[in-house]
């Protein structure tokens, strides 16, 4: 019955499930874990590890480096896709400055790490768009 809650989590997390299970089997004044214990400890570390990818810490050795990172994840938070003015929008690139945002973005351009193109509205009007490319893995 355990393995089947712990079955493909790394060992963190594992420890975590067990921790929180018997918390759960405490708090509910059960004599022993129960599998209903090990359910709800497993959704709170599945939540856990949810939140973490999503917030995803950045690290960078500059200011360049960490911008280029908050970038790709705002385009990640927003399915990979968005308008370029809801990029700069949510992003606050004014306070960065031109030069530094401008050196950023066309260096994630240039890298290919994001890519830009110019659909129609149904009004009839060119939108800048910005996303990350799909990439192709080859097993």
């Amino acid at each position: 019955m355990a393995t089947e809650v712990l079955n493909g989590l790394d060992p963190r997390s594992m420890q975590l499930v067990q921790k929180l299970a018997l918390y759960f089997a405490v708090d509910l004044e059960e004599s022993e874990i129960t599998f209903d214990c090990l359910e709800r400890a497993e959704a709170l570390v599945q939540y856990r590890n949810a939140v973490r990818k999503y917030l995803e810490p950045i690290e960078a050795d500059n200011q360049l480096g960490r911008l280029q990172q908050e970038i790709l994840r705002e385009l990640k938070q927003n399915g990979g896709k968005m308008r370029y003015r809801d990029l700069c929008r949510n992003m606050g690139n004014n306070r960065y400055g031109t030069d530094l945002w401008r050196s950023a973005y066309t260096g994630l351009r240039k890298e290919e790490m994001i890519t830009e193109w110019h659909p129609k509205t149904l009004s009839n009007r060119l939108t800048h768009m910005v996303g990350i490319p799909k990439v192709d893995e080859e097993d």
